[in-house]
């Protein structure tokens, strides 16, 4: 019977989750090494299987990370979609927890990502990655934040499969490549992090920026824009990189994102939606900045000393 919904995500501690199994009723079913061509990429993992009558849960060993894959087999969609819901409360997962691409996409990532932090020998503690959901300013503040930096703290520009527009030769943000080009870089593992949305638009923060920022003598550090959602993805992978939240009060996001008039409802509530889930997830950066209402500055100060500081010195902000 094929499975209605299947997700993937990171998983923290094998023990708990394996208890949580059996304590659902799920039973240990097989446990096997796996080895397997995803294409041109050679996919091995240590897989361990609890089973119960409609679904079941894989806790997969790959590379020295730690992934669950939760399957559900029912056949009436509602019914499976709420098995899913309950499903990732009892196993403790997060929205940022959940990993939507391959197996195989995921070893050129780690792989890739353990070549570039043996290259820099240490010196990946000195990027900073700034992520932030709409309306909490990050743009701005990252403009401010360019302007009040000397040289030797290098900004990294984005590579991006969207259109150029107006505006983007001016603000120097972005490396504009196809559509083609962004997806064949992914599949190389070619991203710190990257993301896909509609109408063919992605943006990601290349290895190769980061090395050659990081190589050189004269720069002190490196920062850069993250993608929403790859918060996890980045501790996971490359946990020395500096994470910093830039975000504020649901109630001051709501009223900057009405005030733009250009959002239809459905939008202002994914953009919510979007903002909780990066607040709920505070424990995953270094660094958190609560950009309120009338606290650019002491934001824009923030943000300053999180980029020349260091992870031993960081402090989370606070939400006033």
């Amino acid at each position: 019977m094929p499975a209605n919904f299947e997700l993937k995500a990171y998983c923290g501690d094998p023990r708990s989750c394996e208890e949580t199994a059996i304590a659902l009723g799920a039973v240990l079913t097989q446990e096997v090494d796996e080895r397997e061509l995803d294409g041109d990429v050679v996919v091995s993992m240590h897989r361990k299987t609890y089973a119960a009558p409609d679904w079941c849960v894989n806790i997969d060993r790959m590379l020295g990370h730690l992934f669950m894959e939760i399957e559900v087999f029912q056949e009436d969609f509602e019914r499976a979609a709420e098995t899913m819901n309950l499903l990732t409360k009892e196993f403790g997962v997060r929205k940022t927890d959940i990993f939507p691409r391959s197996y195989a996409y995921l070893t050129r990532a780690i792989e890739r990502a353990n070549a570039m932090r043996s290259l820099l020998d240490g010196r990946l503690a000195d990027l900073v990655l700034i992520d932030g959901p709409s309306g909490a300013g990050k743009s701005t503040l990252v403009h401010g934040l360019r302007q009040n930096l000397p040289d030797e703290y290098r900004f990294l520009r984005r590579y991006t499969s969207r259109p150029e527009r107006p505006g983007d030769a001016d603000t120097n943000e972005y490396i504009h490549i196809s559509v083609a080009e962004f997806q064949q870089m992914a599949h190389e593992g070619a991203f710190i992090e990257s993301k896909d949305f509609l109408f063919d638009m992605s943006y990601g923060i290349s290895w190769q920026q980061a090395v050659e920022a990081l190589q050189d003598p004269g720069v002190k550090a490196a920062y850069g824009l993250m993608n929403l959602g790859n918060i996890r993805y980045v501790k996971e992978f490359a946990p020395e990189i500096r994470r910093v939240l830039i975000t504020a009060p649901l109630d001051d996001l709501r009223q900057r994102l009405i005030g733009r008039g250009t959002h239809t409802q459905e939008a202002l509530d994914e953009r919510l939606e979007n903002a909780r889930m990066a607040n709920e997830a505070e424990d995953l950066y270094d660094v958190v900045i609560w950009n309120s209402d009338g606290c650019f500055e002491s934001s824009l100060e923030q943000l300053i000393n999180a980029v020349k500081g260091s992870r031993s010195n960081a402090v989370k902000g606070s939400r006033s």
